[in-house]
């Protein structure tokens, strides 16, 4: 009995630690980590936020997990806590946001690079970048 207790509480904790080295990986190769390096959100963002939106960083896809804010100062971008691992919550300046439009597989996509990682890309539905501007403005509700 006390051995069976044992192994599952090890699979959990293997199963743990497996995990968070699989998102902490994800945000290295990702550049999520390079971001936070210039633009960890130390304020806390307050205002409204989209969650449960997509975007590919690179090659990486964060489908459904991230969440988007934005004020006139800049946007706020955070993953849902149970990919926060390696993934701080950021808040990068509009003055270091370049956007480029493009057609996607599903329509208009917007590539975003920032002023100090340029080689770090997101890339979302345009429709989204729509929305994170209202946010900016106070449009949006």
């Amino acid at each position: 009995m006390r051995s069976e207790i044992l192994g599952v509480l090890l699979s959990m904790v293997g199963l743990v630690v497996l995990w968070s080295l699989i998102i902490g990986v994800v945000s290295l190769l990702a550049g999520w980590w390079r971001l936070a390096q210039h633009y960890r959100d130390f304020d806390n963002y307050q205002g409204r936020k989209l969650r449960m939106r997509s975007g590919n960083f690179g090659a990486a896809s964060y489908g459904g997990v991230l969440i988007f804010g934005a004020n006139f100062q800049g946007m706020y971008l955070a993953v849902n806590p149970l990919f926060a691992i390696l993934h701080p919550p950021l808040f990068i300046p509009w003055m270091d946001i370049q956007s480029e439009e493009q057609k996607g597989l599903f329509g208009k996509e917007t590539t975003l690079t920032f002023v100090k990682v340029p080689k770090v890309k997101l890339t979302i539905l345009s429709k989204l970048m729509v929305q994170v501007q209202e946010l900016k403005t106070g449009n949006l509700f």
